[in-house]
C-alpha cells in the first residue's frame, strides 16, 4: 500500500477531525490533536490561510484544555506560517511564546529552533540597537 499524497493526507485528517467532533465534549482532547495534525499538514502543504485558521483554532483549544505542549506546538507552527505570509511581528510573537513554553517544558531543542528564525534574529538586532 502506498503512502497518501499530501492532499490525500489532508482529506484523511479533515475526515478524522469531523469524526472526532461528532464525539461531543468527551473528545475535546482528541479534537485538539486532530486540529494540530491538520494545521501542520496545511502548513507543510503551503496552504497558508487554512494553516493559519486551523492552527489558531488548535491554539485556542489547547489553551482552553490547559495543554501546554499543544499550545507550544501551535505557536511554533503559527510562527512559521506567519513568517511564510510575511507577518514578521506576529511570527516573532508566536516564536517568543513557543520558546517560553518549550523552555518551561524542558524542551531546549525546540526552544533553540524557535529562537533561530530570521525574524527573531532581526528583532534581537533591533533590541541591541542595530538594524
Amino acid at each position: 500500500m502506498s503512502m497518501p499524497t499530501p492532499d490525500e493526507q489532508i482529506v484523511l485528517l479533515q475526515d478524522e477531525l469531523m469524526r472526532v467532533r461528532e464525539g461531543g465534549e468527551d473528545s475535546r482532547g482528541l479534537e485538539c490533536k486532530a486540529l494540530g495534525d491538520l494545521g501542520i499538514a496545511y502548513y507543510q502543504g503551503q496552504r497558508w490561510q487554512e494553516a493559519l485558521g486551523t492552527l489558531t483554532e488548535y491554539l485556542n483549544l489547547a489553551i482552553e484544555l490547559g495543554e501546554k505542549w499543544s499550545e507550544a506546538v501551535a505557536l511554533y507552527y503559527l510562527g512559521f506560517t506567519q513568517q511564510a505570509i510575511k507577518e514578521p511581528w506576529l511570527a516573532v510573537k508566536s516564536f517568543a511564546l513557543a520558546y517560553r513554553w518549550f523552555r518551561g517544558l524542558g524542551l531546549e531543542e525546540f526552544a533553540a529552533i524557535a529562537c533561530r528564525q530570521k525574524y527573531w534574529r532581526r528583532l534581537m538586532k533591533i533590541f541591541k540597537g542595530g538594524l
